[in-house]
């Protein structure tokens, strides 16, 4: 059967299907259909073979040559099999001859093909009354061809009917016959296909109408075309249908009216042809139950969906659909929106880059993590953090964005700024010499500042090391740090803080006050790395400058917990009564989370467990389980590790439904927030190190240049 039912496919099929049914002479019948075949299929060649009666013979009857071809019909006749064993050998096992370069077929046949100048070929055996009587085939002599999957199922079909047509000539079962052969044909299609008068009367339906619509063939031969469709939707169908008979259309949109007063979606193209010699209209019905029976699973993801999510026109930019969480966030109600383009609303302050994100959207087919300022219906101004994809609903493209919203984030990430330039001003303003001690090898790294409070310069001292700072100190001031350096490895304080005095590069004894902290511990528990600060506090120890320089360091950064969703995949998660836990419904992305589609999950339940750390897939279960009595909208953030990949952060958010067989339903989406996640440790590591005067990553960084 033709899996391919695309429109010009069938045109083609039924062409030739009625050719050859309805022309009196049959020479004249099969030439026109070899023809219209070899010009469709822009072949060099195409031809049809009869053995004689014991099979030993065949015999070269019909043939098609396009133009500069050489034609060879005259030269095989009564080819003996013999010359020839692997041909009628192929067709029985394979049940075609098939090669994109003959090259590569037995010997025997090579001999009788190159002569030809054939390249490549496609053979297929003709069956007259189920019987092997022959073969059709289709030649290429001016490239090397690789047929496509479609054209091969043709190129067979094609075969069948000619084998028909033979049958219908054994047979002398005349125009009836064919006609039937062509009822069959579209008796094979899944789709809906009408043949109708000029004047909407119905001629034939296929079985694909008595099936989905309900009406046996007789009831429909009494009906108009119209009667198919709803009642209240004849009056548009009657327009339509006249466009169509006028040729100002080919596509009908409209549902189809089933006897028992259902209705079926479905989308109809048009083509003009005859059937028994009758000038006709033909219609093929494509069934979009399925389809639409998969919108209504995406629609309920998407308004259920927490994060905003718009649907636009990919050609006018005009919104077709929001979400509700959308219109939460930019404060417009839903008739406000839908309609309109972003452009119109205003929706983006910076119009260049919203363009340039949206051209960057059609041209690569998606968006990941696109930072956009959004305006709301109040003026106000969020940064969103964008992700987007085409998608395909009912036969035309869309755009589907999804927004975070991440304005408490670069808020944030602005007052984080604003204090590491406060710190680094501080550092420079009161004059602070910097250090980081390798506590296990001695490295020691000062800054410009920490030698020049003894009057030297960095290049003076090197090399440096721990024991730069031992030679320096005074004696009975080295027992005292030795022991407040104990105290904190013992992690008894959480600072180090000591008074030292220091020779100058004069001879003259410099009071330092000396602060820091252990920044790294290995496993065991042992420091590793300590940083921190130098103050000159010789006169008179600077007392109250140093505590004000050392409340401005130490002073706590808060912050505000960091959102991290983002677009990622959208999901349905089901927990049945018994407990067990499916995955009905993701999209695309969810293979990249857990490295298989959604639809596998139950063969590969343990990959799904193992790809999750351990701690985190008990707290997965117990947010779940306590979701699923309290009905809560349920967050978490957990790690994924794949064999062979980093571990990635996932952030993911769902809300629960209670179903009536007692199962619950959560519908919601989750992203991978590793980046940001990795973003955030080091932040407040930095935030950690700040507070003893070091920027993060600063280890050996002189802050005074």
């Amino acid at each position: 059967m033709l899996k391919d039912t695309s429109l010009d496919y069938l045109a083609l099929l039924s062409e030739v299907a009625i050719k050859i049914t309805t022309v009196a002479d049959f020479s004249k019948k099969m030439n026109g259909a070899l023809a219209l075949i070899g010009r469709h299929l822009k072949v060099s060649r195409v031809y049809i073979f009869i053995d004689n009666h014991d099979k030993t013979l065949t015999s070269n009857e019909f043939e098609w040559c396009s133009k500069g071809i050489t034609p060879q019909k005259d030269s095989l006749q009564n080819i003996p099999y013999e010359l020839i064993p692997s041909w009628r050998k192929l067709l029985l096992k394979e049940g075609r001859i098939y090669s994109e370069d003959i090259n590569n077929l037995p010997a025997d046949l090579l001999k009788i093909l190159k002569p030809q100048g054939i390249l490549s070929l496609a053979v297929y055996p003709l069956l007259i009354n189920n019987k092997l009587s022959g073969f059709v085939g289709f030649d290429e002599c001016k490239l090397i061809r690789k047929w496509i999957k479609k054209d091969l199922e043709l190129l067979e079909v094609l075969a069948n009917i000619i084998g028909n047509a033979y049958g219908q000539r054994a047979l002398s079962s005349g125009l009836e016959e064919g006609r039937r052969n062509s009822e069959a044909f579209f008796d094979a299609i899944g789709d809906l296909v009408v043949v109708a008068g000029l004047q909407g009367n119905i001629i034939y339906t296929n079985k694909a109408v008595t099936d989905k619509l309900g009406y046996s063939p007789a009831e429909l031969r009494k009906m108009q075309v119209l009667d198919m469709h709803p009642k209240d939707t004849r009056k548009e169908a009657s327009k339509i249908l006249s466009a169509m008979i006028k040729k100002e259309l080919d596509h009908c949109p409209l549902e189809l009216g089933a006897k028992n007063g259902s209705r079926l979606p479905v989308d109809t193209k048009r083509w003009f042809g005859e059937w028994g010699g009758q000038k006709c209209i033909f219609g093929l019905s494509r069934d979009l139950s399925a389809e639409q029976k998969g919108l209504q699973k995406f629609r309920k993801i998407f308004e259920s969906n927490p994060g905003p999510m718009a649907i636009s026109d990919i050609s006018s930019n005009v919104l077709v659909d929001v979400n509700s969480s959308f219109l939460k966030l930019v404060g417009y109600a839903r008739k406000e929106v839908l309609g309109k383009s972003s452009a119109a609303l205003k929706l983006f302050p910076d119009p260049e880059k919203q363009v340039e994100v949206a051209n960057a959207l059609k041209k690569h087919g998606k968006i990941r993590q696109v930072v956009l300022q959004v305006r709301r219906k109040d003026g106000k101004i969020l940064h969103g953090l964008f992700s987007g994809e085409t998608i395909n609903l009912q036969g035309k493209s869309f755009l589907l964005t999804g927004m975070t919203d991440v304005t408490e984030q670069i808020e944030l990430k602005n007052v984080v700024e604003t204090q590491k330039k406060i710190l680094k001003d501080i550092l420079k303003g009161t004059r602070q010499g910097t250090w980081v001690w390798n506590i296990k090898t001695g490295e020691t790294v000062f800054n410009e500042r920490w030698a020049e409070i003894l009057g030297y310069s960095l290049k003076e001292l090197a090399p440096v090391s721990i024991r730069t700072w031992e030679r320096l100190s005074h004696p009975d001031d080295l027992v005292l740090s030795g022991e407040l350096l104990k105290k904190h490895f013992e992690k008894k304080t959480a600072h180090y803080e000591c008074e030292v005095r220091m020779k100058h590069k004069n001879g003259s004894w410099m009071w330092v006050a000396d602060s820091g902290r252990v920044s790294e511990w290995d496993s065991k528990g042992n420091p590793v790395i300590m940083s921190g600060t130098h103050i000159d506090i010789t006169e008179n120890k600077l007392l109250k400058e140093r505590d004000t320089a050392k409340k401005l360091i130490e002073k706590e950064i808060s912050f505000g917990k960091l959102a991290a969703q983002m677009p990622g995949v959208l999901f349905q998660v089901k927990r049945s009564i018994s407990g067990k836990y499916t995955v009905p419904e993701a999209t695309a992305s969810f293979s990249d989370i857990f490295g298989f589609l959604h639809k596998d999950v139950a063969e590969n339940m343990g990959s799904l467990k193992d790809a999750i750390v351990k701690e985190d897939l008990a707290k997965i279960l117990a947010e779940a389980e306590d979701s699923a009595k309290s009905l809560r909208q349920v967050s978490l953030e957990f790690r994924v590790q794949l064999p062979g990949k980093e571990e990635r952060w996932i952030y993911s958010t769902a809300t629960p439904e209670k179903m009536p067989d007692g199962s619950v339903v959560w519908s919601g989406y989750g992203t991978d927030f590793t980046d940001r996640k990795k973003e955030q440790e080091l932040l407040n590591k930095a935030l950690r190190l700040d507070s003893i005067g070091i920027a993060a990553g600063g280890i050996g960084h002189d802050f005074n240049n």
